[in-house]
């Protein structure tokens, strides 16, 4: 059966006439009844009343109507995936991350991204902070991965939380199982100065003078190397640190210290179509 068929009957039965329904969808009247005709034949039933006031649905008819809708309105979406689709060829989603953000986070997220949407094209940047937020106030990226988002002008959506834990070379086997975080103003601390998590800032400020900090403008890899070689300890994220390899050890901070990590976008509504799927993924989780 076709789903031309299906579409003329619903039209003719929203319009109640055959007139009317001829003209809009530009056949005869003539032609109208036949494809009204050839339904009923091919499925053997009687759909329409026809008299001179008009058209209107048989008992039969009003029965199964609802599925023919359901049909017309789930090949209009169809319909509507394709052309939106092909459209999606000609797309790119533009992403910023800063540096130490953790990449397995984006790369799960693009993953199920591309499995909707395989023909984008992806382009990823990695940056200082405030440089790929600025970048995404000006359009020059659709959204970006950040710990903390300054401006109002954009949004933001939490799509994970890191537990950080305190770092130390293998060597300091005698650390009890927790960090005191009162022992900072005690220890070398290493740090990436471009990724100070926010819970720490207070802490620093008031267990510490900046002399026993080494503020590294590196990504935490160099962190995790100067900590390895004895030079001192760092507060990291525990899945970073796990996954690196490095021969360090670590404990659970005390109190536990923790930092989110944000999809951060602009809140116009003409975002692009691939990046408001993204968002939304996102958001999804």
């Amino acid at each position: 059966m076709s789903i031309k068929k299906y579409e003329t009957l619903l039209r003719t039965v929203d319009l109640g006439s055959l007139t009317r329904a001829s003209e809009e969808l530009g056949y005869t009247q003539s032609a109208i009844s036949q494809i009204i005709s050839g339904l009923e034949e091919e499925m053997g039933l009687k759909l329409l009343i026809r008299d001179r006031s008009g058209v209107r649905l048989t008992e039969v008819g009003a029965r199964i109507l609802p599925a023919i809708r359901a049909v017309c309105e789930a090949n209009d979406e169809v319909l509507r995936r394709v052309a939106e689709l092909h459209k999606l060829e000609f797309e790119h989603l533009r992403i910023g991350t800063q540096s130490g953000a953790p990449s397995h986070l984006l790369a799960a997220l693009l993953k199920q991204f591309q499995l909707q949407c395989p023909q984008v094209h992806l382009e990823l940047m990695q940056g200082e902070p405030t440089e790929m937020e600025r970048m995404v106030m000006l359009g020059n990226l659709d959204c970006a991965l950040l710990y903390a988002k300054q401006s109002e002008s954009l949004e933001s959506v939490c799509i994970a939380e890191e537990t950080l834990v305190a770092v130390f070379p293998a060597s300091r086997t005698e650390e009890p199982p927790s960090y005191s975080l009162e022992r900072l103003s005690d220890d070398v601390l290493i740090l990436n100065r471009n990724d100070i998590p926010e819970m720490l800032r207070p802490l620093l400020k008031k267990a510490r003078s900046d002399e026993r900090i080494y503020s590294l403008g590196q990504d935490d890899s160099a962190v995790l190397a100067m900590v390895a070689a004895g030079l001192g300890m760092s507060i990291l994220p525990e899945k970073q640190v796990l996954h690196s390899g490095v021969a360090v050890i670590t404990r659970k901070c005390n109190p536990p210290l923790s930092r989110r990590i944000n999809l951060v976008f602009p809140k116009r509504k003409n975002n692009s179509s691939v990046a408001r799927l993204f968002i939304q993924l996102a958001k999804d989780g």
